[in-house]
């Protein structure tokens, strides 16, 4: 799925997405529970999570330090805990390819 990180999130859309991730599981699932389209969620929250990789990034030019380090690190294992719960949840849709 390709992803349009140039058009900005509105504000209903950050607090969708900031909902999904204050839940601390499955993201698609939870945004099931919310009654989100899940391929919303997956959208909005690689758009927000793309923001932050370019504050991190920003920082990073000025000096790499530990709290930083632990920032980008977690910053792509939400990335890549939110690709692959995506991508099975896809798998499980009869429809979908």
């Amino acid at each position: 799925m390709k992803i349009d990180f140039s058009k900005p999130l509105s504000d209903q859309q950050k607090e969708k997405v900031q909902k999904v991730l204050d839940a601390q599981g499955d993201p698609i699932q939870t945004a099931i529970q919310m009654n989100e389209n899940p391929d919303d969620i997956y959208v909005w929250t690689m758009q927000e999570l793309e923001e932050e990789r370019q504050s991190l990034n920003a920082k990073a030019k000025e000096g790499m330090t530990p709290e930083l380090m632990h920032g980008i690190n977690r910053l792509f294992e939400k990335e890549t805990s939110l690709r692959k719960a995506w991508e099975d949840w896809k798998k499980e849709q009869p429809n979908r390819k």
